[in-house]
């Protein structure tokens, strides 16, 4: 919203024209929300999550290894799902 609304602040001044749209538009109000956003799940909501897929089947240790895999990576989904076999490197002793 803020972009549309630089722009047609821009077009008053180039196109004199659309003045009255480009007023309107940009006297929309901004949608205000008192909704609070969670900041970060406490240890006992990530373990109930990681829970939750079975771990007995195949999907469902598919699903649990790509959580916790983003829970202690902290990844976006966007990234998660990005990820490629390519990009896993496996060390054959562990690092210390």
């Amino acid at each position: 919203m803020a972009a549309i609304k630089t722009f047609f602040r821009f077009l008053e001044y180039r196109l004199p024209s659309c003045l009255e749209q480009a007023r309107r538009i940009r006297a929309v109000p901004v949608k205000k929300t008192d909704e609070v956003i969670i900041g970060y799940l406490n240890r006992e909501e990530i373990q109930a999550l990681l829970d939750v897929p079975d771990p007995s089947s195949r999907d469902g240790l598919r699903d649990r290894a790509m959580l916790h895999l983003a829970f202690a990576g902290g990844l976006r989904v966007s990234e998660l799902v990005g990820l490629s076999l390519a990009d896993l490197v496996l060390h054959p002793q562990p690092t210390t």
